[in-house]
């Protein structure tokens, strides 16, 4: 099997980060000294064509079905369900799930209520609704893979049924009190219940079990007001609108760039376009292509990822947006190639943020999301429009689905094992669109949230820090809890919730934070991040580093007067070996505060060690001493222990060691530097007589500490005590220290090794000039 490079952007994206990057560095050609906070290496692992894309045949201009597929693509694939075991299993599962909804009659819930979503999106009488709407889905694809017609009359009823009580329907709000609809207490949930009705409709458009006058009622009493329900306006109108605003909207996109798209928008213009098909109404058909074109243009950041920073609500979006671009593509429209086939990014980013064993973390609101489910369908298109193998893998293990469920709309169409092509491994990569970095070693995967806040979906809590190591996701997100639920709002998206720093026990502000240093050259591997304006007159610094034996995390927070600075600390499993009493006080009464039970309180001038046991072993936190800090342990509202670390002052930097497994743990202190711009972090492993020192400037120009001579925003040295085997320049232009000397042509980041009292540098980067860096 051929070998695939795992890293693929687009042409576009590759010339967005290199017109990123010159940007970041241009002040360095000329300038003697650093001037600007941005030292950005991202290693490119390849570079790439446009892919060809495979578009299925458009529909006849009168032909049934022709939304997701024609009856031709119906006939192959019944075809092919019965060449395979997986094949002829999803049919049975199909069969028996539309032989059950035969069994009962329809029940609709009564317009005149209770209605649905009143205190709960998941209540009985929305379940009801979407039953009703699945069995319809399931009956019209059953009658088309069997020919038989009591499945298309059950698929019938229903869509009678809701076509002569759709306008009843009050319109009302739910637990989302800032939407309404009529179904449904929220346009989302409107149009994910229509979409499968809209695709029965389609099935069984010509089984003859639909008059002339059941089509006008479905039409008029049911497509055409749900359309209009979920977008407030008749169609005619918006094409009314947008034709005063912009006559070329059908063709192409506006000057003025919308508001950040929410998943909700995907799933109204599936229905949208589905709706259009099925009607042969034009104006529904443009209207949904070109909100899907905006939605691919701004919906999606430059490096592959949803805007609303959320993996979960990436794959939600992509299900939401699926059927109508397939609908499209039947009608003769390519929105898979759209602007350099920008979708495929989206299809591609969750491989390179993924962890190592192929899950990928919740950020923002969403939990972790599993590398395969149902959602992971939605590949089998991907692989078929872009012939990428890269997705075969997925192809292959995701479950096998002919029928309907929640925001799974599309039948699975590849049984047959498609063949797979070796993958080389993800590395240490930027998400900057988010701001999300990742480095990555063979044991360590570490990722801060530097970026954009996330929307609606967005937590307070920039320069979070998420970990893998073990084998497992060792520090994520906290519990996710539903919308409705109190906690969330109380307690999951607060900051002191997650591996961040939290100020004077508020939540940090709606922000957004800059990467300032991401590098990977030699045995090193550090990111940087910082954020000024989450909190009035306070700056929060982050270094983390992944070395041999463990990882370095340097936070810092600087201000103008004293404040109160807590440090969280939340890992997997139950934190051992530190003596504390189960306890009911509440650590303060605000912002998560009053959410956590607070088990002890002590003084940890001279520093604290702890170690959380895991389901992959021990991981072992050490964490430098300060004078007057406190360590106050405590319980989340989700029974999970953590730790805080509280220091007092205008500044504060907690300097921590996490040590996977058994790992040895050094002693790690915070040397003074005499210099306020200038925090030192000695590692000691007295044992083996080895040290490391991490120097990390917070002002510009040169600097001298410990020995050091340096203009770096990040030194890192690692060797025997007084005698440096290897060490890191990152954004300076030299180092110097007794024996050794090291100059660099312009600022930029160094890997430097030192042997028998000869310095070379190994591997450099300097902006714009070289941007893979040279050995």
């Amino acid at each position: 099997m051929d070998t695939v490079p795992s890293l693929k952007t687009s042409g576009r994206t590759r010339r967005f980060l290199l017109a990123g990057w010159l940007a970041l560095s241009a002040w360095a050609y000329g300038a003697p000294q650093p001037s600007v906070e941005s030292f950005v290496h991202v290693v490119r692992q390849h570079e790439e064509t446009m892919p060809s894309v495979a578009l299925p045949a458009k529909a006849g201009p009168n032909e049934f079905p022709r939304t997701i597929l024609t009856r031709k693509e119906w006939t192959e694939l019944r075809q092919k369900l019965n060449a395979t075991e997986d094949g002829r299993k999803a049919l049975k599962t199909l069969l028996a799930k539309a032989d059950a909804a035969l069994r009962k009659p329809p029940e609709f819930p009564d317009p005149k209520g209770p209605q649905a979503q009143v205190k709960s999106r998941n209540d009985e009488v929305a379940k009801a609704h979407d039953l009703l709407s699945f069995n319809a889905c399931n009956l019209a694809r059953a009658y088309i893979l069997t020919g038989e017609k009591r499945y298309a009359k059950g698929a019938a009823e229903i869509l009678r049924g809701y076509a002569r009580l759709y306008q009843e329907y009050p319109e009302h709000s739910g637990v989302n009190k800032r939407d309404s609809a009529k179904v449904m207490a929220q346009r989302l949930s409107e149009a994910m219940w229509l979409i499968p009705l809209l695709m029965a409709y389609d099935l069984i458009y010509e089984s003859g079990e639909l008059g002339r006058e059941d089509h006008q009622n479905i039409e008029d009493g049911l497509i055409r007001p749900a359309i209009t329900m979920i977008w407030r306006k008749e169609p005619s109108a918006l094409v009314a609108e947008r034709n005063r605003k912009f006559p070329g909207w059908r063709h192409s996109l506006p000057p003025e760039k919308p508001p950040l798209p929410g998943n909700w928008v995907c799933f109204y213009n599936s229905a949208t376009m589905l709706a259009g098909a099925v009607l042969k109404d034009q104006d529904m058909i443009d209207l949904a292509a070109a909100n899907f074109r905006e939605l691919i243009r701004y919906g999606i950041g430059d490096d592959g990822l949803w805007r609303e920073g959320a993996m979960g609500y990436q794959l939600f979006a992509i299900g939401g947006m699926l059927p109508g671009l397939e609908a499209a593509a039947r009608q003769g429209i390519d929105l898979w190639s759209f602007d350099g086939c920008r979708l495929k990014t989206m299809f591609d980013s969750p491989a390179l943020y993924a962890y190592p064993d192929g899950t990928m973390p919740g950020i923002n609101d969403s939990a972790r999301v599993k590398a395969t489910s149902w959602q992971t369908i939605v590949y089998d298109y991907a692989y078929l429009r872009y012939g990428d193998p890269r997705y075969a893998s997925l192809v292959n293990q995701t479950p096998r689905q002919l029928h309907v469920s929640t925001a799974v709309y599309l039948p699975k169409l590849l049984y047959e094992v498609v063949p797979e092509a070796k993958v080389a491994e993800a590395s240490s990569i930027v998400f900057d669109s988010m701001g999300y970095a990742i480095l990555r070693n063979e044991a360590v995967y570490a990722l801060m949230d530097y970026g954009e806040h996330g929307g609606v979906h967005g937590h307070f809590d920039k320069l979070n820090l998420l970990l893998f190591a073990l084998g497992d996701e060792i520090g994520g997100e906290p519990v996710f809890h539903r919308y409705e639920n109190p906690l969330h709002r109380e307690w999951t998206v607060q900051s002191i919730a997650h591996n961040t720093m939290t100020v004077d026990q508020r939540s940090q502000k709606e922000a957004a934070g800059r990467l300032t240093l991401f590098e990977t050259l030699g045995k090193v591997k550090v990111m940087r991040g910082a954020v000024d304006n989450t909190y009035p007159g306070v700056s929060l610094d982050r270094t983390v580093a992944l070395l041999d034996g463990g990882i370095v995390d340097v936070y810092t927070g600087r201000g103008q007067k004293a404040h109160v600075w807590d440090r969280t600390f939340r890992f997997q499993g139950k934190l051992k070996g530190v003596s504390a009493q189960a306890g009911n006080e509440p650590a303060g009464e605000r912002d998560g505060y009053q959410h956590l039970k607070v088990q002890g309180r002590m003084n940890v001038s001279q520093g604290w060690q702890g170690t959380w046991n895991t389901k992959g072993g021990d991981f072992g936190v050490v964490v430098a001493g300060n004078p007057g800090q406190e360590l106050i342990l405590a319980e989340d509202p989700d029974g999970i222990p953590l730790a805080l670390v509280r220091n007092t002052g205008e500044r504060a930097t907690v300097a921590a060691f996490y040590a996977p497994g058994a790992a040895l743990l050094p002693k790690v202190e915070l040397p003074e530097t005499g210099n306020p711009d200038l925090v030192a972090v000695r590692l000691e492993y007295a044992k083996e007589n080895r040290e490391t020192v991490l120097l990390i400037h917070h002002g510009t120009g040169r600097w001298k500490a410990l020995g050091w001579d340096s203009d770096a925003r990040v030194l890192i040295a690692q060797g025997q005590r007084d005698q440096v085997d290897n060490l890191f320049l990152g954004g300076g232009t030299f180092v110097n220290r007794g024996m050794i000397k090291v100059r660099l042509p312009d600022a930029g980041n160094a890997y430097v090794s030192v042997r028998q009292g000869v310095t070379k540098v190994d591997a450099q980067w300097i902006p714009g000039a070289n941007s893979q860096g040279t050995k």
